[in-house]
């Protein structure tokens, strides 16, 4: 009789060591679904975007809209102007935003359509540095507006956001914009 019941005990204790293994095994299962599949299915602002990642900055583009877009090619001038822009502002490399995030789009309604999908996403993994360029588009005033925008705040006049911008991008084509400056 004894046996009997340190049998149904053994039993008993292997079923429920068993149903917590299963238990525990479902749990990670959707824990990893929830937690790395769905968020490096959609990491990048949804599903068919491309990147090119450098140490700073990550380019993102959808290849279908860009063919003929060299993302390698622009990601080592964006860095290098990154560079001479921080230099000419005096940046410390702290002050300077961990990751650039650069969408680059085809026209001004796809870069329209992509920022009011970016916000309307739960995704919570966009870096605050995030910058939209048109294909084609000179992207130094906005990469100047972002680093000047992060490093000293938000300019107290448009008028003095606009010269700075100009003024380190190396456009100075408009002599009030250079007295900005």
């Amino acid at each position: 009789m004894e046996d009997k019941n340190q049998a149904g005990l053994f039993s008993e204790i292997r079923r429920v060591v068993i149903g917590l293994i299963v238990a525990f095994g479902i749990v990670t299962l959707f824990a990893g679904l929830v937690f790395y599949l769905i968020p490096t299915f959609f990491q990048s602002g949804g599903p068919g975007w491309s990147n090119v990642e450098g140490e700073s900055i990550s380019v993102y583009y959808l290849q279908e809209d860009l063919s003929d877009f060299n993302p390698r090619s622009y990601l080592s001038r964006v860095s290098e102007a990154e560079q001479a822009i921080a230099t000419k502002l005096s940046l410390k490399e702290s002050e300077i935003p961990d990751k650039i995030r650069i969408y680059v789009h085809k026209d001004l309604p796809a870069l329209k359509q992509a920022i009011a999908d970016r916000k309307s996403s739960s995704d919570r993994d966009v870096p605050l540095a995030v910058m939209d360029i048109i294909a084609g588009h000179e992207f130094r005033p906005v990469l100047v507006r972002l680093l000047t925008t992060f490093t000293w705040g938000k300019p107290s006049s448009e008028f003095l956001r606009l010269g700075l911008q100009y003024y380190f991008s190396d456009k100075l084509d408009n002599p009030h914009l250079r007295a900005a400056g």
